[in-house]
């Protein structure tokens, strides 16, 4: 619950919408476990269940931990009903999630090891999703006009 409501009080800070800082912060602050654990597991050699942990983290925290409160929700309650702009917001990250994905995936795919190139791409993707969603929430041109055009791929 402190992290929802540090969240909320930042957003109003930067004077942006709790949304955006949720996206890079708050999904920021949850993996910090996963990632000393995916780092342990390398030092130690152990790479397939580095990469594992951060996987099957991210696929549990998306399918269960947000979808299991939004099913008891909106059966005991009513549909969760979000702004029109959220929901265009959402649909932008889904699509710009799915390609950093790919282009993920690509590095793993053609790289047959990972070394310091690899992890400075990986990092880059990060970085340009965070100046993304930031650019985004202070309404920036470039930002916004790329946001389209991510619409625009699911129409």
């Amino acid at each position: 619950m402190g992290l929802v409501h540090a969240c909320e009080g930042l957003a109003m800070e930067m004077g942006i919408a709790p949304y955006f800082v949720a996206v890079v912060l708050a999904s920021a602050a949850t993996s910090v476990p996963d990632t000393i654990i995916s780092y342990r597991d390398a030092l130690n050699g152990e790479y397939d269940d580095a990469v594992a942990n951060a996987l099957g983290s991210n696929i549990f925290d998306v399918c269960f931990a947000l979808g299991l409160p939004l099913f008891v929700y909106t059966v005991a309650y009513a549909p969760i009903e979000m702004p029109l702009e959220t929901v265009q917001n959402v649909a932008e990250l889904r699509v710009s999630l799915f390609l950093l994905t790919a282009l993920a995936f690509l590095i793993f795919y053609f790289n047959k090891g990972l070394g310091y190139l690899q992890a400075v791409m990986l990092l880059s993707i990060y970085v340009l999703f965070t100046v993304f969603i930031l650019s985004k929430a202070y309404e920036i041109e470039w930002a916004i006009d790329l946001g389209l055009w991510l619409q625009g791929l699911i129409n």
